[in-house]
């Protein structure tokens, strides 16, 4: 019982020791001196990576000690970064808890509080945050309409007391990826016909969910199929089958043919001329190169089909 007793005196300690701490002076206009913000140029974006809150650092330098408010107002919430596509969304939050300290017009809901004691400077870390998957073009971005408030709340209301503008700037990479990468298989078994490859019948896929931050390139890298398990013979028999591949996403497109001993083509054109790309696909289309009759047996290749950002 004397264990309990001393927990609860040591909780009403730590209580009045909390309330003691909100009870310092209130702050003037006339008495914040300055307010400096440190951190606002955010890493680069990459919309298919998750990215990790930059944290800013916000210093308010006092002639007296007291305690103050902190919150930030944007023209919209969520706050907006603007850049050459479609605007980027963020958001200001306490690290802790992840909690939003932006409100866009009266007065905030949420703050988070600086105690000004030694030194006459208090601070508070908050950071801003990125959610993934945003898919806008690639290039600069920023926000010239973020504010941090200081308010004095020593009575029921919040009270403004000095603002400064918090510049928020990142800039989004190029890059693609497709969101449900697959590894298809074009069997060729019913394309030869007398042991002869038959260019007529014409192999297909679609590479689809294909999302890019910029103008891209496709690509493509292959060999021939090579035989893998069946007979020898003389040079009256192939034992290698050439095909041509064409690879189409959009406005670009290329065309492999390994019996010219290209083993990587790269499209000259982009799929667009500017901006980003949503739930795309390269379409892929192979036809076998006519040659000499073919050695019985199983023949393979792997292609490779790339989609190459241009920034």
């Amino acid at each position: 019982m004397w264990w309990l007793s001393a927990r609860v005196w040591a909780a009403a300690i730590a209580v009045l020791g909390l309330s003691n701490s909100v009870s310092l002076g209130a702050c003037t206009t006339n008495d914040i001196t300055s307010i400096t913000v440190s951190g606002t140029g955010l890493a680069s974006y990459n919309p298919f990576v998750a990215s990790t809150p930059r944290q800013l650092t916000i210093n308010v330098a006092s002639n007296v000690a007291c305690s103050v408010e902190l919150a930030f107002q944007t023209s919209a919430t969520p706050a907006r970064l603007q850049g050459p596509g479609t605007p980027l969304t963020y958001d200001v939050q306490l690290p802790s808890t992840t909690t939003s300290l932006l409100f866009a017009a009266g007065m905030p809901t949420t703050t988070t509080r600086i105690d000004i004691g030694a030194g006459n400077v208090g601070t508070a870390t908050v950071q801003v945050a990125l959610p993934t998957n945003q898919i806008v073009a690639s290039g600069a971005y920023n926000d010239a309409n973020l504010v941090a408030h200081i308010y004095d709340k020593s009575t029921a209301i919040l009270v403004p007391l000095k603002s400064v503008g918090v510049p928020i700037s990142t800039t989004v990479v190029a890059a693609c990826q497709f969101l449900t990468p697959t590894n298809p298989t074009i069997n060729f078994s019913g394309a030869i016909i007398n042991g002869l490859p038959n260019p007529g019948h014409v192999g297909s896929v679609a590479l689809s969910s294909l999302n890019c931050t910029a103008p891209s390139r496709v690509s493509l890298s292959a060999g021939p199929m090579l035989l893998t398990t069946g007979a020898t013979g003389g040079p009256a028999f192939d034992s290698r089958i050439h095909f041509r591949a064409t690879a189409t996403l959009a406005g670009a497109s290329t065309l492999l043919d390994t019996s010219t001993g290209a083993t990587t083509v790269v499209s000259t054109e982009t799929n667009v001329t500017s901006g980003a790309t949503l739930n795309s696909a390269v379409q892929v289309d192979v036809r076998l190169v006519r040659g000499n009759p073919l050695l019985a047996g199983a023949y393979s290749s792997v292609m490779t089909v790339s989609v190459v950002p241009n920034p």
